[in-house]
């Protein structure tokens, strides 16, 4: 599920979340339940066991979803790889 303000082709937060979308590998995309782009730079993922990714946004998303692969090996509610130079997990 896709939530965005005000969804549209010209919707600068429905483009970046779908552009997010695009760069996750299957099996990451599989994982998602729900896709939420207040904003373009404000991306989070909420994958099916419940726990959330801080995406932030669309740039060096290839990077973001590799380190984000990684990551859900380890036990966490929430993952931050809005930067990916900076990974926070809690």
């Amino acid at each position: 599920m896709l939530r965005v303000q005000r969804p549209a082709a010209d919707d600068p937060a429905t483009r970046s979340a779908l552009a997010v979308l695009a760069a996750l590998p299957d099996g990451l995309r599989g994982r998602m339940d729900e896709v939420v782009a207040p904003s373009p730079a404000s991306v989070t993922l909420r994958l099916t066991d419940g726990r959330t990714a801080t995406w932030g946004d669309e740039e060096r998303s290839a990077e973001k979803a590799r380190i984000l692969e990684s990551l859900l090996r380890r036990p966490a509610r929430s993952y931050d790889v809005s930067s990916p130079d900076v990974v926070t997990v809690k």
